[in-house]
């Protein structure tokens, strides 16, 4: 959750959620609330920061639900985040189209091929579309991964994996 404002970036990320317990209400297991929660205010009438940014480079945004966000923002929901960015991220998203204003060569809606995500192994698989079709210059820098393998590693057109561990 991104709650009162604020100016966040992230590169090589993998934020997944197959959460399957009850959050909710009724009597079901099922997880009913995205994993991506974006609000820009403190109380419906102030506005916590009024440039408020969020970037995402070479990341992996998925979940088992269909729609894994949600925006809460006072001055016209997602456009009130005038520097929304994703560029070369894999989103789980009903709500931003491939080539839209806030994407930037994205992968939408497409699976992304974990090894396990029920014992969260959030590996790539080799099949994966994560695997070297990230770009250098939205990484942020890094070039290995949460375990310090290289981004990069024997991807022959020199183009990092997507996400925060290397395939």
């Amino acid at each position: 959750r991104f709650e009162f404002g604020g100016s966040y970036t992230f590169f090589q990320s993998t934020f997944a959620n197959y959460w399957n317990q009850t959050n909710n209400s009724q009597a079901s297991n099922d997880r009913t609330t995205p994993s991506f929660y974006f609000g820009n205010y403190v109380n419906s009438t102030q506005i916590s920061y009024a440039s408020d940014s969020l970037y995402f480079g070479n990341c992996i945004l998925d979940g088992s639900l269909a729609e894994e966000f949600q925006f809460d923002t006072i001055a016209g929901a997602i456009n009130a985040f005038g520097l929304l960015k994703f560029d070369h991220t894999m989103l789980k998203t009903q709500m931003f189209p491939s080539n839209g204003a806030h994407t930037s060569a994205c992968l939408i809606n497409n699976p992304t091929s974990f090894v396990n995500p029920s014992t969260s192994n959030f590996k790539i698989n080799s099949n994966s579309a994560a695997i070297a079709t990230g770009s250098l210059f939205a990484n942020g820098g890094f070039i290995n991964d949460i375990t310090g393998n290289n981004f990069v590693g024997s991807n022959s057109n020199g183009q990092p994996d997507w996400g925060a561990y290397a395939h």
